[in-house]
């Protein structure tokens, strides 16, 4: 992706018209992503970043309006498997057939529910707070999330009394791979690496806690770099806090590598750099490697239901 690219996705209002399939509509949403993607890394600004987020969110919204009518017509498989209907005369379409997971298609059927005044709001006021526009923001924003509305955030704090457990079962936290110096106050790892450091690029090891950013691609890019120390050996213990998000791919990972899995009771009141709660749309969940799951009951249990995870 190079920056002509980017500017060739400025003359979308003739694509949206002329969009008239799912596959379309996501190809163009996915194309967007990669132009998002490409300025961050490229450090084009947040200007930049947010142009591409913005055409994304506009695709999706057609992707989710374009889903909700296959719905309406009686054509969409819900349970994500093409096939045939009752009747067995109208050919379904499925959501695995299209390459969409059932979190993807509920964000966007969330986002094309959205009022257009509502959804245009959204995305002005992230953009006129400075703020980053994700399709996780919006979703929030979608469900009447007025505390995270349509920011989209990653730098959502954990509270101490959450990291408290973790650094009693694991005894210690000797690395904290996606960080920042606010988190560092409660979280207070031997060693952390900042959005500058880039903990993609750095050998991981020792007692890790992991909170990553929930939007994609660094949510899945820094599951697949923990999954890949976690194989290297040089990840002793771990946990890691990721949203409930059980049909994903990476939840999958993150599950057949792990010993136990909380799932808390409530949903966490993380804070941002200033103190605010949000109140996030998900459930979580911690996940244990390494450690005793014996204390990881004793600590997390009072809290949620924790599971023992049978592996291999």
């Amino acid at each position: 992706m190079e920056a002509k690219d980017l500017i060739q996705l400025t003359d979308i209002n003739r694509q949206l018209v002329e969009v008239t399939t799912v596959d379309e509509a996501k190809g163009w949403a996915d194309k967007a992503e990669a132009a998002r993607y490409y300025a961050k890394k490229s450090g084009m600004g947040l200007e930049a970043q947010n142009h591409a987020a913005e055409i994304k969110l506009r695709f999706q919204r057609k992707e989710g309006e374009l889903l909700r009518g296959l719905k309406e017509e009686g054509r969409l498989d819900a349970g994500g498997r093409p096939g045939l209907d009752g009747n067995r005369s109208t050919v379904l379409t499925g959501l695995d057939d299209m390459g969409i997971s059932k979190n993807e298609s509920s964000q966007v059927q969330a986002i094309a529910a959205m009022p257009e005044e509502k959804f245009e709001e959204a995305i002005q006021e992230v953009k006129e707070s400075g703020g980053e526009l994700t399709t996780g923001g919006m979703v929030a924003a979608a469900k009447g999330n007025h505390r995270a509305k349509g920011t989209g955030k990653d730098e959502w704090f954990t509270p101490l009394e959450w990291i408290e457990r973790a650094r009693a079962v694991m005894g210690g936290i000797d690395l904290d791979p996606a960080s920042t110096d606010k988190a560092q106050e409660i979280v207070k790892a031997t060693r952390y690496f900042s959005e500058e450091e880039n903990g993609l690029e750095q050998e991981w090891g020792g007692r890790v806690w992991l909170n990553p950013p929930y939007s994609n691609p660094g949510m899945t890019e820094f599951i697949e770099k923990f999954i890949f120390e976690l194989d290297a050996g040089r990840i002793k213990a771990a946990v890691v806090l990721t949203h409930n998000c059980t049909e994903t791919r990476w939840f999958a990972q993150l599950a057949g590598r792990s010993t136990a899995i909380c799932f808390p009771s409530k949903r966490l009141g993380f804070y941002d750099i200033n103190g605010e709660k949000a109140a996030p749309v998900n459930g979580q969940a911690f996940f244990l490697f390494g450690a005793n799951d014996h204390e990881f009951a004793q600590e997390f249990g009072p809290e949620g239901i924790v599971v023992k995870v049978l592996n291999g």
